[in-house]
């Protein structure tokens, strides 16, 4: 999809060398804090970081055990993270005869006046990476 001059996004690409439905179960857990499971179902994150945060208010916009696919997106925060959504898709390939899985973790933000594009990538990309 098309971002505004003000958004920036980016794809993070991880691989494990273990079946898809056993990293599925471990994705999953991030949405078992308050979600009914559900979409639309909001949840108050409360957040322990070294970031100016306290909590964030997500929307669950889409669960898909099938697909392995999973999306929030930031209602309300009180960090910098504005208009913030994320997807994590998980994908099955096989090497050498080997299943492996790809995670991939991706996302849309609005970015502040105060910031540059450049920074926020790095901001966000090193914040999923600890959460990968």
């Amino acid at each position: 999809h098309e971002l505004f001059l003000y958004q920036c996004n980016s794809i993070l690409l991880q691989h494990f060398k273990i079946y898809v439905y056993i990293v599925w179960l471990v994705v999953r857990r991030f949405d078992e804090l308050q979600v009914d499971n559900i979409v639309g179902s909001i949840q108050d994150v409360q957040l322990l970081s070294s970031i100016s945060t306290t909590s964030n208010i997500e929307r669950l916009e889409i669960l898909d055990n099938g697909e392995h696919i999973i999306k929030f997106k930031v209602l309300e925060t009180s960090h910098i993270l504005q208009n913030y959504w994320f997807v994590t898709s998980l994908h099955k390939y096989e090497i050498q005869g080997h299943i492996r899985t790809s995670m991939l973790k991706s996302y849309d933000i609005d970015i502040l006046n105060s910031n540059i594009k450049e920074e926020m990538h790095i901001f966000v990309d090193t914040i999923l990476r600890c959460n990968i």
